[in-house]
């Protein structure tokens, strides 16, 4: 309830905002509340239809978006967009409500969007524009639509300037040029930095754990399981992880070594890909893999045949 009325204090102040709250708060579901509340609104206001509405999401939560769409607003007219292809400009001056597309799309396919007038533009996962400079931070930007909300668990991932991008897509102009932010809220020596830069997000940003909304809730248990590579795969690692150690170790001075630095971050992909699975980094491998798997089986069921107990 609080999120919702957070989401209608922004629109009834016509600005934008970050609905930051823990995963598993739900805030697909303020949201969708919103849409109608918005929805209804426009309606009274005299609105014979109003303007369709825009949600931008990771292409892995499409569906999540269309069943929960589904069940809460059965009434409403969604098209979920999984081609690019799809997008259809005259059924968007029509009878549709909700158009659902993941990021790629919303870069593949600004020049039609960015055409249209959206009732609002919803940005869920909204650390996808977390950089700036990225074309979907830049497609995001050009977007018009009077409700521009971001939800995201984790508003600055990395760096302060995260913050900055989805600010600049929700309240544009809140935090002021990359420049003004630098100098006022991201230097390290300010003390009073932080502060500054929380007052001035309080009007614009609610953020909510599991624990203050839950406190029902179980204390989360962390259990670590170490998994040793056995075979093909601990070849391979410790062969990648020499390789790694030489071309760092011969690497002479700084110079050379920043040089390379994009062939060491992808000789730490390579790794990380070999201990999820050999197959992801050679083809052979996983032929190898099933071959032994199946050689396992059918050895199995000699013994079976045999009448020893497996």
């Amino acid at each position: 309830i609080d999120g919702f009325h957070f989401l209608s204090y922004l629109s009834i102040n016509r600005i934008g905002g970050i609905l930051a709250d823990d995963m598993g708060l739900g805030k697909t579901l303020q949201s969708i509340a919103w849409l109608l509340w918005l929805r209804e609104r426009a309606t009274s206001d005299g609105q014979a239809l109003p303007l369709p509405s825009l949600v931008v999401c990771p292409k892995s939560v499409l569906d999540v978006w269309a069943a929960e769409l589904a069940k809460c607003a059965p009434h409403l007219r969604i098209q979920v967009l999984h081609d690019k292809d799809e997008l259809n400009l005259d059924a968007l001056r029509g009878p549709l409500d909700v158009l659902v597309l993941n990021y790629a799309q919303l870069r593949g396919s600004i020049d039609q969007l960015q055409a249209i007038s959206w009732l609002a533009v919803i940005l869920d996962e909204g650390q996808q524009i977390k950089n700036p400079d990225s074309k979907a931070a830049k497609a995001a930007r050009q977007l018009r639509a009077g409700n521009r909300p971001v939800l995201t668990g984790t508003p600055p991932a990395n760096r302060l300037l995260d913050l900055w991008s989805l600010m600049t897509f929700a309240p544009p102009g809140s935090l002021g040029d990359r420049a003004y932010f630098h100098r006022h809220f991201a230097r390290r020596k300010d003390d009073t930095a932080t502060e500054r830069l929380s007052a001035r997000l309080r009007p614009f940003m609610i953020r909510r754990t599991k624990g203050q909304v839950a406190k029902e809730l179980p204390a989360r248990t962390e259990e670590s399981m170490l998994c040793e590579m056995t075979g093909i795969q601990e070849q391979l690692y410790r062969d990648e992880l020499a390789r790694a150690q030489h071309m760092v170790l011969n690497a002479s001075g700084f110079d050379a070594l920043n040089r390379q630095r994009f062939a060491i971050l992808q000789a730490l992909t390579r790794l990380r890909q070999i201990c999820c699975h050999p197959a992801l980094v050679r083809h052979d491998a996983a032929a190898e893999e099933s071959a032994k798997l199946t050689a396992t089986l059918e050895l199995i069921e000699e013994l079976h045949a045999e009448g020893h107990k497996v």
